[in-house]
């Protein structure tokens, strides 16, 4: 994927995780609208590459997101899923406010948007941003 596409891109995936996160009032709320967006990145993903190979994407783009923002690291993947009950916990003991938490969840999502178009560029990520649109929407979120 050549940078200029891939630039234009990482601003619809910023805008579209900003849909989803950023009209949370709480820390619990932005980790519920981020746990749901991840069952459906997870579902997509999978659905292409298999469990093992979300699984693969998923534990890459929380190490490398990790390094610009620490708090994702607290995120696990399990054999089917994410699993966002350390960092939920982690960030009620640490009092992490709703824009660090929110903040470091889209880092973490434009990672995994990132790594799945190192692996297959716009043949995997562009239908993803299509599938999200069409679940905002259904769902009345855009």
């Amino acid at each position: 994927m050549n940078t200029h596409n891939w630039d234009a891109e990482q601003q619809h995936i910023v805008a579209l995780l900003k849909s989803r996160l950023g009209t949370q009032a709480s820390c619990t709320e932005v980790i519920d609208a981020y746990e749901g967006l991840m069952r459906s990145i997870w579902s997509f993903t999978a659905r292409l590459l298999g469990d093992g190979g979300a699984r693969a994407v998923l534990s890459r783009s929380i190490s490398v997101a990790a390094r610009e923002a620490p708090l994702v690291i607290r995120v696990r993947t399990r054999e089917r899923d994410v699993d966002l009950s350390e960092f939920r916990h982690y960030v009620a003991e640490a009092g992490c406010g709703t824009t660090e938490v929110t903040q470091a969840l889209i880092i973490l999502g434009v990672m995994i948007f990132a790594t799945l178009a190192d692996l297959a560029g716009e043949s995997i990520t562009t239908p993803l941003i299509r599938h999200l649109e069409a679940l905002d929407q259904e769902s009345g979120k855009r």
